[in-house]
């Protein structure tokens, strides 16, 4: 499967330098990371959370989880819900579910991004699909998508300690 064309207009539109990756089928972003030979910390994944009745993407390192407690005290939210599959293909309608590349201004949502990805040349996600990555510059990630800051994730080797800490 290609690139849906709503996404590949709108990589053409806004993105200088971008490289399609092309994969064997994969259900989760490490999986994806592994097949596109980069590490779990330059390979994002986008979840897509309710707040506040509100559509909003939270892009994280393919290694972490969201902590949801953490989420709703960080951003200041009064209700997280976490999109079902069925959510998901009503909001990505020209996507594979759970291949919803991280683009809010396409979805018309805001993007929260993690501060875990350090300082990255580039940052890789699904394009749409579940066999085509794409490969973008992480600052031209950064001046196109314009994501706020909030740290809302925790690897998943401290996730457990983590949790125990919080509560």
């Amino acid at each position: 499967m290609s690139l849906p064309k709503p996404i590949l207009n709108y990589m053409k539109g806004r993105y200088s330098n971008y490289t399609t990756v092309k994969h064997p089928a994969t259900t989760t972003a490490l999986a994806c990371a592994r097949k596109v030979n980069c590490g779990a910390t330059q390979m994002a994944k986008t979840i897509v959370v309710e707040v506040d009745n509100q559509n909003s993407m939270f892009v994280l390192p393919a290694g972490d989880r969201i902590h949801m407690a953490t989420l709703k005290d960080v951003i200041g939210a009064k209700s997280i819900h976490m999109l079902t599959e069925d959510e998901l293909s009503k909001a990505f309608p020209d996507c594979e579910t759970g291949a919803q590349p991280p683009f809010g201004e396409l979805y018309k949502m805001p993007v929260y991004i993690s501060p875990h990805f350090g300082s990255l040349e580039n940052i890789f996600f699904e394009g749409g699909t579940h066999t085509e990555a794409l490969k973008v510059s992480f600052d031209e990630y950064l001046n196109n998508e314009h994501p706020k800051l909030a740290d809302f994730s925790v690897p998943n080797a401290e996730y457990k300690d983590y949790r125990v800490d919080y509560y």
